[in-house]
């Protein structure tokens, strides 16, 4: 089975926020980087993203368990039971706010756009067909993902929304900065060495206090 590496955080009013505390950043690992499973809700069919059991800690679990136990009004052994065999926990699409991936929730979610792009009004049989294969080679299966693009302008256009060039800059500012100590980092080299990696026209220096007194 591939490392699944999407997570998604929820909007404010959803089925998990009185025990949200309990994961890092409010981030919840997702199975899939699409909701792939359909629901009878309500108000109609309810698309499904999957919570990760494999990801989850236990103490995530149990939350989860109890909070749908209660909400369902069943046992959470009945909740744990349909989570085991379905590899996690189902939830609404309607309540992910915002969605971060890997490789691998990148390189799906290519494929999804691919599909769409081939396939603009598809059946539900296409549409079956897409989601057995990915689940066959992504759930089920375990194939690799290639590398994630380093810049925004290697990654695919369907793929590019706006925070994504802050999102890689910062990371890109954060790995540099993580080479120095705090003391080169008080003193200045460390953004002096960046704005030579930035400006390879003009060539940026330290000065030193005694320099900037012989200025006066």
């Amino acid at each position: 089975m591939s490392k699944h590496d999407t997570w998604v955080t929820l909007k404010a009013v959803n089925p998990l926020s009185e025990i949200i505390h309990l994961f890092p950043s409010q981030q919840v690992p997702m199975r899939d980087p699409f909701p792939m499973e359909l629901a009878i809700s309500e108000s109609g069919n309810a698309t499904l993203f999957t919570i990760d059991l494999d990801r989850l800690s236990s103490i995530q679990t149990i939350g989860i368990t109890t909070t749908y136990a209660n909400y369902l009004k069943v046992s959470c052994d009945e909740v744990l039971g349909d989570a085991l065999k379905n590899k996690g926990f189902g939830i609404n699409s309607l309540y992910v706010d915002q969605l971060f991936c890997g490789p691998e929730g990148y390189q799906r979610t290519k494929e999804v756009a691919d599909f769409y792009d081939r396939y603009p009004n598809p059946t539900p049989e296409q549409v079956a067909g897409f989601m057995q294969e990915q689940r066959k080679r992504w759930v089920d299966g375990s194939e690799q993902p290639p590398p994630m693009p380093k810049q925004y302008k290697d990654f695919d256009p369907r793929l590019q929304p706006p925070e994504l060039e802050e999102t890689l800059n910062q990371i890109e500012i954060n790995d540099h900065f993580s080479n120095y100590s705090v003391f080169d980092v008080l003193q200045g080299r460390a953004m002096v060495d960046w704005l030579n990696k930035q400006d390879s026209d003009y060539s940026y220096e330290l000065v030193g206090l005694e320099e900037l007194l012989e200025d006066d």
